[in-house]
């Protein structure tokens, strides 16, 4: 048993210093290694830049049949053209537009082949029923005797401005802003109707007289709408064109 155990022993001490040795090794090739790479960068010189030569000869060379379709004057051709030699570019005619005709000078006859003569309709006579007749006579009829006028009256004009009496509760209006004075307010009504005549047509008036944070306003509204859905619609084109409008609602 003793035996055994002294060459178990001696068989592990042995793989244990093979194994130290070649670690050994290793460090010491990866130090080598280490130091060689350090050399070369500290010797190497960093001022050296590598040159690129050029190509002999020229880069592109042109095919001596490169095909295809010839341009006329290429190159110096062109010389030509200007010097006035070879076929000129543009020709040397001047065709002139006819003399204008005298209406009181008879129509020059032009002999033209085959040329068809139309028969002059203008001058001939239709019978009556006839295929070239008219279908209503040039002279107008004369105005029957049992015909009476009626007389229309224009409706009458709507007031421009409308009481507070004359609107009833719940009516849809819209407000064009609140002023300072009655004043301004009407001019505000006068720019409105002259820049906005599609939008306020056909619209009233009406100026309300409010107080707010103790200051006295004039609240300028446009009545004549039949819903909340027209108030919107009317308030959402002029705010299309930069102008302020509020649906309300008299209450």
């Amino acid at each position: 048993m003793r035996k055994q155990a002294s060459d178990g022993t001696e068989s592990t001490g042995l793989w244990g210093r093979i194994g130290r040795g070649v670690a050994a090794l290793v460090s010491l090739a990866l130090v080598v290694g280490l130091g060689m790479w350090v050399w070369r960068i500290g010797t190497q010189d960093v001022t050296q830049v590598p040159v690129i030569l050029a190509q002999n000869g020229p880069m592109r060379v042109q095919p001596e049949d490169p095909g295809g379709t010839q341009a006329p004057h290429q190159g110096l051709e062109v010389n030509d053209v200007v010097a006035g030699g070879g076929t000129p570019l543009i020709r040397d005619e001047v065709t002139l537009a006819p003399a204008p005709m005298d209406p009181g000078e008879p129509e020059v006859e032009t002999d033209t082949p085959e040329e068809q003569e139309e028969p002059a309709t203008e001058d001939v006579a239709a019978a009556p029923g006839s295929r070239l007749s008219p279908v209503t006579s040039l002279n107008p009829r004369a105005r029957p005797d049992d015909l009476s006028t009626v007389v229309t009256e224009a409706p009458p004009a709507q007031p421009v401005e409308i009481e507070d009496s004359a609107i009833p509760q719940g009516a849809h209006m819209i407000q064009l802003g609140a002023f300072d004075s009655e004043q301004v307010a009407l001019l505000q009504w006068a720019g409105l109707i002259d820049a906005q005549p599609d939008l306020l047509e056909g619209k009233q008036r009406y100026i309300e007289q409010t107080t707010s944070g103790g200051r006295t306003l004039f609240r300028l509204r446009a009545v004549g709408y039949g819903s909340a859905t027209e108030t919107r619609a009317a308030c959402a084109a002029l705010a299309a064109r930069g102008l302020q409008c509020i649906p309300v609602q008299k209450r």
